[in-house]
């Protein structure tokens, strides 16, 4: 079911969560959305509750210029997981979505996660010291999903426009 957080301060963070039981929290990497998992939501949540969410300045979550890093972004992920009340939880990272969850234990620790799925991203950051993915790289995070979401709205009009045009035809 899709809902949305508020995370305070205009930031609201988009999530699909189904299914019950031990719940499995997938991360999708940069500039990537819910989407990319749909086909796991839907396999896994006949025996798990299985939970996805667009992090912040991706997908159907707030735009912004502000917080695109690595420290807020855990805290964000630190926030999602209070207000959905999870314990002993999976935490699958995809990508750049596996270095939001080690934000995430650098700072909160692991009591309420249960394993790590990482997947397709080296286990060491490249970041040197805290402030390496500052606030410039997050201005451009936030242009690029505004163009990726302008893109998607482009396409989806083209094909509308053509499937209008073929059935038009069709009626001739």
């Amino acid at each position: 079911m899709p809902n949305k957080i508020d995370l305070g301060n205009g930031i609201e963070l988009y999530f699909e969560d189904y299914g019950k039981g031990d719940a499995i929290l997938f991360i999708p990497g940069l500039t990537c959305t819910t989407e990319f998992f749909e086909h796991n939501l839907e396999t896994l949540s006949d025996r798990n509750r299985i939970i996805c969410y667009d992090p912040r300045s991706q997908g159907n979550s707030t735009i912004t210029e502000i917080g695109n890093n690595f420290a807020q972004r855990g805290r964000d992920l630190a926030a999602f997981i209070d207000v959905l009340d999870l314990n002993n939880i999976v935490i699958a990272g995809w990508s750049l979505g596996a270095y939001d969850a080690y934000s995430y234990f650098r700072q909160f620790g692991l009591d309420k996660v249960k394993a790590f799925i990482n997947i397709d991203m080296c286990p060491k950051t490249i970041q040197i010291d805290d402030d390496d993915w500052a606030e410039i790289y997050g201005n451009q995070i936030s242009r690029s999903c505004t163009t990726w979401r302008e893109k998607r709205a482009n396409a989806k009009q083209t094909t509308e426009q053509r499937n209008k045009e073929i059935k038009e035809k069709q009626k001739k």
